[in-house]
């Protein structure tokens, strides 16, 4: 068994100088248009005083993340099962991790940093315009971050065509729920649990477009107004790390290398 480091480097050889210095303290305009292209994340937590680590799929249209800045992500939060095990654990302990993949990319991108939880409508309002307002937003204040080579992808050929699973080969997600927690009641079929996801996600889709669409919203300030008004109130918009500064550089010019990876 395995119980030291030096154990552990007998069997593997030293790393190579571009493995070892790859991460970087901030997102480039790379990371920033890898994250625009990309429709899935893991993001994995831990909760404080031994609390098992917990790895969360996380979905939406390409871009759903957004960078408004170098240093910061914004992670809307979707309707789920309500269990709230990553939120929780980020109020424990706000390290974050997040694997960032698109399909028929083998790369991935890593992205570690510490995680807030932001209610506010200068944070909730970057997602009115795609979808229902988020009821919070995972702020997450970047580390490093990382490309991830292609070998794990490679092997598993996971977005080849050829590669795909039929989804026979498994009982419905409701029969091996049925059948872990010993229900008497009669499982819900896989056709059925579909049916009631997607009419959850169309209703979500609705209520974003009639949240936008409300007569009322034309006169409401937008965020960028509201965060411009908070800069002309003595907050320095430079200061590194405040909302005021990650809003103000979402409505600052890019360069022309940057634009296309930002999608507000």
């Amino acid at each position: 068994m395995i119980e030291t480091l030096e154990q552990l480097r007998t069997l593997y050889a030293a790393p190579g100088e571009r493995a070892l210095h790859k991460q970087q303290p901030q997102l480039d305009v790379h990371c920033q248009r890898f994250i625009a292209l990309s429709p899935f994340c893991v993001v994995a937590s831990g909760g404080a005083h031994g609390a098992l680590l917990d790895a969360s799929p996380r979905g939406g249209a390409p871009g759903f993340v957004k960078s408004p800045d170098p240093h910061t992500l914004l992670l809307p939060d979707g309707s789920g099962n309500n269990r709230l095990d990553t939120l929780s654990n980020l109020l424990e302990d706000p390290r974050i991790g997040l694997l960032f993949m698109i399909p028929g990319v083998d790369e991935t991108l890593r992205v570690n940093g510490t995680a807030r939880l932001r209610d506010e409508p200068l944070y909730t309002d970057f997602f009115t315009a795609e979808r229902q307002r988020p009821k919070l937003v995972i702020e997450v204040r970047v580390a490093e971050a990382y490309l991830h080579c292609s070998k794990a992808f490679m092997r598993s050929r996971l977005w080849s065509a050829d590669a795909q699973v039929d989804r026979a080969a498994l009982p419905t997600m409701g029969q091996m729920i049925h059948d872990q927690m010993g229900l008497a009641t009669e499982p819900e079929s896989q056709v059925a649990m579909l049916q009631r996801y997607r009419a959850q996600l169309a209703q979500e889709q609705q209520l974003g477009m009639l949240e936008m669409e409300h007569p009322l919203s034309r006169f409401a300030p937008s965020p960028l107004s509201r965060i411009a008004k908070q800069c002309g109130r003595g907050t320095p918009p430079a200061r590194r790390g405040g909302p005021c500064a990650r809003a103000l550089a979402s409505a600052t010019p890019v360069s022309s290398a940057a634009r296309g990876a930002l999608r507000f």
